[in-house]
């Protein structure tokens, strides 16, 4: 599969995507602000396991909301928490400004394609063979491995270096994951499969 057209995929996705991101934040402000990291990835969760339950049960039942709907909404949190899991290091909590809030989703959407670009030249586009639920359960397990490291590390300032990575690893992952499916349904790949 050719590399560069898989790049123009994902920067058309990312596009979409902040075009969602800055359209929420008109409408309800920097509302994410209350969250942490952990809260963050909490609201991805929640939104992998509805994207499970419905591959599971094979149907959804609230109108106008298929799994193609929740893609985009993960990107954009993982995105956002990236943004707040770099901030863990220092234990000060930034609020952004909208326009500086847009920079750093920027920053971030950028660290995430590099990531994108080395795996994919690692692994040669190997998600292509991968099935939505597949990638949906590997998210779900990224998920759960930061549960259980957050559980060791959150009360040991010690460890906010090595919690700020490891947040920042399993929303890059999770990115790109949800970009990899937004990509194979676009091609026509079942979202329920």
């Amino acid at each position: 599969m050719n590399q560069e057209k898989s790049n123009k995929q994902y920067d058309t996705i990312i596009a979409d995507c902040k075009k969602e991101f800055i359209k929420k934040n008109k409408k309800y402000g920097n509302s994410l602000d209350s969250y942490d990291a952990m809260g963050v990835l909490s609201k991805v969760f929640i939104k992998l396991y509805r994207i499970a339950s419905i591959q599971e049960a094979g149907e959804y039942k609230v109108e106008g909301e298929p799994i193609e709907k929740e893609l985009p909404g993960i990107i954009n949190y993982c995105l956002f928490g990236i943004t707040v899991a770099n901030q863990i290091a220092s234990g000060i909590r930034v609020c952004y400004s909208s326009d500086a809030l847009f920079q750093e989703y920027d920053q971030a959407a950028a660290s995430t394609r590099n990531l994108f670009q080395k795996k994919n030249h690692d692994y040669g586009e190997a998600w292509r063979q991968l099935s939505i639920s597949y990638m949906t359960q590997e998210c779900l397990v990224k998920y759960n491995r930061m549960l259980t490291m957050y559980a060791g590390l959150k009360f040991k300032p010690e460890n906010r270096q090595e919690l700020q990575k490891e947040f920042i690893e399993v929303f890059s992952d999770i990115c790109n994951y949800c970009i990899f499916c937004c990509i194979r349904i676009s091609e026509g790949a079942n979202a329920m499969v």
